[in-house]
């Protein structure tokens, strides 16, 4: 179940998902791996998924709501299905501080607030039409292509200079720019990504950490130590020539991990 206005990442790829909104006939989607989902007023349910699937969700309160759309001038209640607006840097990069904190059991309400403030006036701002200054609106595009970059090639080396000058900044504003857009320094979001995409390769059924770490061009305790650093835990299958735990391939439901409400 998909809480009105949750905002959320699908950490997997889906390929026939059967979703239904209260009253509605049910209706099936794809999506790819790192697609963002934004709910609207109307609760949204999860019947069945083609495969298992994670995802994070976040939920704002009513009063966070209201704040944010007071703020950039957003009338949330014109919103009332879930859509899925593709992919985000931004709103990938918080779904991501969740998970690792909700893995690591550190999750809780110390930085909740700013997290989801942040949040909301970026979905406000990019997603609903909300009100935003020049400066803004040009900083969120050159951290798009950024974050493009990063996605498409995440073991390439990605120097601060050399993404600073691919967006025509320098290192010093850049740096400045992207964690104030993303809530991240570029540096942690490159090893984000990384950790993300050893995840999925970790999930491949017979993958192992020594395969993946000469697939991807990292001996294993650098592997282990990245995974750890940007998922929060160790390495599924982690000991030598052990295949990954897998759940079952068809559950009955889509079960978003989420922290609940927050402020």
């Amino acid at each position: 179940m998909s809480a009105p206005y949750a905002i959320g990442v699908a950490f997997t790829a889906e390929g026939a998902a059967v979703i239904a909104h209260h009253g509605e006939r049910p209706r099936t989607l794809q999506h790819a791996a790192g697609t963002v989902g934004l709910n609207g007023a109307v609760p949204l349910s999860w019947l069945r998924t083609s495969a298992w699937s994670e995802a994070v969700e976040v939920v704002p309160t009513a009063t966070a709501l209201a704040r944010a759309g007071a703020e950039h001038g957003v009338d949330w209640s014109r919103f009332e299905r879930f859509r899925q607006p593709g992919a985000d840097p931004v709103v990938w990069a918080a779904a991501v501080r969740v998970r690792r904190a909700l893995l690591a059991g550190t999750a809780g309400a110390e930085g909740a607030e700013e997290l989801v403030t942040a949040l909301l006036a970026h979905v406000a701002v990019v997603h609903a039409g909300g009100r935003e200054g020049e400066r803004a609106h040009v900083e969120r595009a050159r951290v798009r292509v950024v974050a493009e970059r990063v996605h498409a090639d995440p073991f390439a080396a990605h120097p601060l200079g050399e993404l600073a000058a691919s967006v025509h900044l320098s290192p010093f504003h850049f740096l400045r720019t992207f964690a104030r857009t993303t809530g991240v320094t570029p540096h942690r979001y490159v090893r984000d990504v990384r950790g993300e995409h050893v995840r999925r390769l970790l999930d491949a059924r017979g993958a192992t950490v020594a395969a993946v770490a000469e697939r991807v061009g990292l001996e294993a305790r650098q592997l282990r130590r990245l995974h750890r650093a940007a998922v929060g835990t160790s390495p599924r299958g982690d000991a030598p020539g052990t295949p990954p735990a897998h759940p079952p391939a068809h559950p009955p439901a889509h079960p978003p991990a989420r922290p609940g409400p927050v402020p």
